[in-house]
């Protein structure tokens, strides 16, 4: 197989030389084919470049014998100071396009657009200066450096089940890193479960920065409909009854319906020493009481006193309490 001279081989009735080059008329001609480019296409078809940078001007070349070649092209057009604006450039390559017949160099085009120099900002931002060392960094205009709850100063803060954040009054301060800040009363992200009761580590993220708070949530309250008495309910938020009263157990004596109520020792000791020295006892209530230094023969007058003489002469030894003290006759008795 041979080149017929337009970049293919034939091997119908060929009456070539092999290994020769000719034209369309068959004529003998100079070895073109692998300068010919028939395809240019730019690596880099759009290019950002700092000032004092240099374009690629690289670009992928496809010749007439079918192979193909990373060639460096010749830029035309372009304007390096022309900054923050797109120039289409050409970049070419090559003596020989198109035909032997016609040869011309080949080219495409290319974007570019120049920036100014980079600079880093005092808190490690790299960015494009727009309108030289001037230009202050977007970054820190944009970017929170820190967050601060604020409406939370307890710790833990507690909140209510089934409430979030924001529903109890916290908001957040969010500062930047140019000094600037701002509050805000949503827009945050946070991983609070207020499902569950008792304290959690809340994780506060507001564009990219982030802070915690500790928070309690506590179950929800209940207020009875018969006392008004305010109580909580179950985690799982069911209501176990108000606990007020539930302790008053209905008691049915036959006659009328009544609640037992229960009076402790120190309330009746504190009425007999500090009140009027006289507490009434309701039937059925028990008497417990230890004396000092007597005898059984002495206890039981004090009993015989007190109830009568028909009352019951138990002793039952609790605890040592002293009544009341009077001096009677410049003597101390109690």
């Amino acid at each position: 197989f041979v080149c017929n001279g337009t970049g293919y081989v034939d091997s119908t009735a060929c009456t070539k030389t092999e290994g020769g080059y000719y034209d369309v008329e068959g004529n003998v001609c100079s070895p073109l084919c692998n300068e010919v480019v028939v395809l240019l296409t730019p690596v880099g078809k759009k290019q950002v470049l700092m000032s004092g940078s240099s374009p690629d001007i690289r670009a992928k070349a496809v010749f007439a014998d079918g192979h193909s070649e990373i060639v460096n092209g010749i830029l035309t057009g372009f304007n390096r100071t022309a900054y923050n604006v797109i120039q289409t450039v050409t970049l070419s390559y090559g003596t020989y396009s198109g035909t032997l017949m016609n040869p011309q160099k080949s080219s495409c085009t290319v974007k570019i657009m120049v920036c100014y120099a980079d600079k880093t900002c005092e808190s490690g931002h790299s960015y494009y200066l727009v309108s030289g060392e001037s230009t202050l960094c977007p970054y820190c205009r944009e970017y929170p450096k820190t967050l601060t709850v604020i409406g939370a100063a307890e710790r833990p803060f507690c909140i209510t089940k089934g409430s979030s954040l924001a529903d109890n009054g916290v908001r957040i301060k969010v500062t930047y890193y140019d000094g600037h800040y701002k509050i805000i009363d949503s827009g945050w992200t946070d991983n609070l479960d207020n499902d569950y009761v008792g304290e959690q580590l809340v994780r506060i993220g507001y564009q990219g920065a982030e802070t915690s708070l500790l928070i309690k949530t506590e179950r929800l309250n209940a207020i009875c409909t018969d006392c008004g008495y305010e109580y909580a309910l179950y985690p799982d938020n069911t209501d176990p009854g108000c606990p007020k009263c539930l302790s008053a157990i209905p008691v049915f004596t036959g006659e009328i319906l009544r609640y037992t109520e229960s009076t402790t020792y120190r309330e009746i000791l504190d009425e007999l020493y500090h009140g009027k020295g006289i507490y009434y006892f309701s039937k059925g209530d028990r008497l417990e009481m230890r004396l000092w230094k007597q005898g059984n023969m002495a206890a039981a007058n004090v009993f015989g006193t007190l109830f009568g003489p028909g009352a019951g002469k138990e002793l039952i030894c609790m605890y040592s309490v002293r009544i009341r003290d009077e001096t009677v006759r410049g003597e101390r008795k109690g």
